[in-house]
């Protein structure tokens, strides 16, 4: 498996979820979650967002590394395949692990459908590219 497939899963993570929690969703979510902008402009620039940034990229490249190795198993390899197959393990995985969160920890629907949407997004992206990198 080649290195720069995990990296490329890291990168891609990183780079959608800063438009999805940015320009797309970052107000709602923030709204959501009871943060204010000024909560937000103090978080930007200090030690544990930049650390959490680097646990959301080695997540993203463990992610990448695990649907890898199920498309090899599966024969998925081809982009369009590779979306489906993406997007199977967000709604298995995904999906009931997020609702959890809603049902148990009482977080809210919209919270929810933010998180949800960008994980599918996310995946469905990953399935796609791991199926065709070699």
């Amino acid at each position: 498996m080649s290195f720069l497939i995990l990296l490329a899963g890291g990168v891609v993570s990183i780079v959608v979820g800063s438009i999805w929690y940015g320009p797309l969703f970052g107000r709602a979510w923030m709204l959501y979650l009871g943060a204010t902008p000024e909560e937000a402009k103090k978080m930007a620039g200090s030690a544990m967002m930049k650390k959490s940034y680097l646990i959301a990229f080695l997540s993203s490249v463990v992610m990448t590394f695990v649907m890898k190795n199920f498309e090899n198993y599966t024969g998925v390899y081809t982009f369009s395949r590779g979306v489906i197959f993406g997007t199977f393990m967000w709604l298995g995985f995904v999906v009931p692990v997020l609702l959890s969160n809603v049902l148990w920890e009482k977080k809210p629907w919209k919270i929810f459908m933010i998180g949800a949407g960008y994980y599918l997004v996310l995946l469905s992206l990953i399935g796609g590219m791991v199926a065709v990198w070699y």
